[in-house]
């Protein structure tokens, strides 16, 4: 596995690694979902999405699985080593064979960001990819968000998409 996300954050204030990797070693152990997000259904209703996903921040896969299960080619990425363990066994069970594969990565590490991306395009044959991330951004540094930003930027190519869900300082609590 690669080293792709960031420290999840309260009130602003980053949490401290050991207690982010205890947080999402708890969450993923009591946290179990059948189906896709709303967000997912509602992404996958647009016209001409492409097939190949880099879903960012994928948690324990389950918008991965979803897109999988829709016979998508799924790469899910996270940070959080345990949520990665957690998706590749599911996957297994869940949607079976090679349609969804994760990785864990900090896309606030450009070049390893970069590489994973470049490596999935290249495993497709240069084909589009949907860039798919839900409930993450704000959860990430605003260091880390313009680093993926950035990174997104400078390796997307016409017909690539991108699709983010995430919560604002606007949204009510």
């Amino acid at each position: 596995a690669q080293p792709c996300l960031s420290s999840r954050v309260e009130t602003g204030i980053a949490i401290d690694p050991v207690d982010d990797k205890i947080y999402w070693a708890n969450f993923y152990k009591e946290t179990h979902y059948t189906t896709g997000s709303t967000f997912f259904e509602f992404v996958r209703s647009w016209p001409g999405i492409p097939d190949n996903v880099i879903d960012i921040g994928c948690g324990d896969g389950r918008d991965s699985y979803a897109f999988a299960r829709a016979g998508r080619d799924v790469t899910g990425l996270d940070r959080a080593e345990i949520g990665v363990q957690h998706a590749s066994k599911k996957a297994l069970e869940v949607v079976g064979g090679d349609k969804a594969r994760f990785f864990a990565c900090d896309v606030g590490e450009a070049d390893d960001f970069r590489r994973i991306v470049e490596q999935v395009r290249a495993d497709h044959g240069g084909q589009s990819i949907l860039f798919y991330s839900r409930f993450f951004l704000h959860s990430i540094t605003a260091e880390t968000q313009r680093t993926m930003l950035t990174v997104l930027s400078e390796v997307s190519r016409p017909g690539d998409a991108f699709a983010a869900e995430f919560r604002t300082d606007r949204d009510a609590l």
